[in-house]
């Protein structure tokens, strides 16, 4: 009955919040003449790839602006740019509304478009990116508590988790690990070999406390969950723990493109092969997809074979999660613990 209200809730919000932004966007790109650029996607990533990619423009073109949408990029944007370079939406998005919902509506709207200034591909994990980035670190306070990790031998370890149905394949579910026993596994492998494990995630993310929950009653020494340590799960917090971190593990987020710009190791389980892969270099990021038994075939899950999926109303399909064995093998030959 919840889940009902909350779609007959939810619809009408998307369609009259993506109209409200189409037009506030419209007002300022054509009457008011203002020369402004923004994500086609606005969660955390691919704000914060956004942000690097135009860093030199904004800070060049005096009359260039940066549009911000709502909660969730605004914390990336408010921290590399200063105020007088954002214009902040009229119909600012609160924590909690359905942004992707949102976004994907907006992108329909001929309007939405010429978001960017740059047309090249930038390189992506360029010493200029990192020093920007540790620059940034140094002028932003970092929550005091956070200090008590800096001499630490640590891992960071993040796992995405929308529900039990290991075959779920719809937006990010397709990315998300359902079996926690493996993690259990990592945990504990980092533990005796006597490093530091932190569990990133928000205290209301689903796999963050189901990994609370796989905790209870085991001895593990050596695990800190983030959100208990950060005051507001800050950018500049994130920044800091993945700089002092000798590397990350788990499975695909926002995150990544912060171990990537700050040149760490990474080991990313469960993945789905797709074009944001090529933003990854392959001398830092690993990655583990998972695969897809469909028409008695083994194959690697991709966004192609989903949507193909769902145009032809595929039934008989099985998803296959990487095995801890898989993971631990790469841990060894990739992270050198």
């Amino acid at each position: 009955m919840i889940n009902i209200i909350k779609k007959i809730i939810k619809f009408p919000l998307v369609i009259t919040y993506s109209l409200l932004i189409n037009f506030n966007i419209f007002f300022l790109k054509r009457i008011l003449n203002y020369n402004i650029i923004y994500p086609k996607y606005f969660g955390f990533g691919d704000t914060l790839i956004f942000c690097i990619k135009e860093y030199n423009n904004l800070k060049k073109i005096k009359n260039l602006y940066i549009f911000t949408f709502g909660h969730t990029d605004s914390k990336v944007i408010n921290y590399f740019f200063p105020k007088k370079k954002i214009i902040k939406s009229l119909f600012f998005l609160p924590k909690f509304f359905p942004e992707h919902e949102i976004g994907a509506k907006l992108r329909n709207f001929k309007n939405f478009c010429s978001h960017s200034v740059r047309t090249d591909n930038p390189i992506y994990n360029s010493n200029n990116i990192k020093k920007i980035i540790l620059k940034l670190l140094k002028k932003n306070n970092v929550s005091k508590k956070l200090l008590f990790f800096k001499k630490k031998k640590y891992f960071l370890l993040f796992v995405k988790n929308y529900n039990n149905n290991k075959n779920d394949i719809i937006g990010s579910a397709s990315r998300q690990t359902t079996d926690f026993n493996k993690i259990y596994k990592i945990i504990k492998l980092l533990n005796d070999r006597n490093y530091t494990t932190i569990v990133l995630g928000l205290k209301s993310d689903i796999g963050t406390t189901k990994i609370k929950s796989i905790l209870k009653n085991r001895k593990i020494d050596n695990i800190y969950f983030f959100s208990d340590f950060t005051d507001d799960y800050s950018l500049n917090d994130q920044i800091f723990i993945c700089q002092n971190s000798l590397g990350y593990i788990g499975t695909t987020s926002g995150f990544i493109m912060l171990t990537t710009y700050l040149k760490k190791k990474a080991i990313i389980f469960d993945g789905l092969k797709d074009g944001m892969n090529e933003l990854f270099d392959k001398k830092f990021i690993f990655l583990l997809y998972k695969k897809i038994q469909l028409n008695k075939k083994i194959l690697i899950l991709n966004s192609e074979l989903i949507r193909n999926i769902f145009k032809y109303n595929l039934k008989k399909y099985k998803l296959i999660e990487n095995s801890f064995a898989e993971i631990k093998l790469n841990i060894f030959k990739n992270l050198k613990t």
